[in-house]
């Protein structure tokens, strides 16, 4: 499979652990898509966190990454959320309603609580 820059994926916290690239945009969109996309499918833990830490600003294609990672995540009867994002990303993604459908969280602290 092909390395995409920035993003790693992992086993972590009793989480599949997705680390997004600090640069989504149209040149590594499909790839970073499908490369999640392909993990996705292939996980049966049910729990998958997707980490901002890289992540300065919200925009259409990462909100379209999101939504579609959710939508495979529910097909396997998992749960997924989202982690240390940033207080300009929380505010956008709740303007959004994101924090209606999963769980946002601003750091891993957070997650080790629930």
């Amino acid at each position: 499979m092909t390395k995409i820059r920035g993003l790693h994926i992992e086993n972590k916290k009793g989480y599949m652990w997705i680390t997004l690239p600090d640069s989504i945009n149209m040149e590594n969109y499909l790839q970073v898509r499908n490369r999640i996309e392909s993990e996705l499918i292939d996980n049966k833990k049910g729990k998958v966190a997707i980490n901002f830490s890289n992540i300065d600003s919200i925009h259409s294609l990462l909100i379209g990454l999101i939504l579609h990672s959710r939508k495979i995540v529910k097909q396997n009867l998992g749960t997924l959320c989202l982690v240390n994002t940033s207080t300009n990303c929380l505010i956008k993604l709740q303007a959004l309603f994101l924090d209606k459908i999963m769980q946002i969280y601003e750091s891993e602290e957070e997650i080790e609580k629930d």
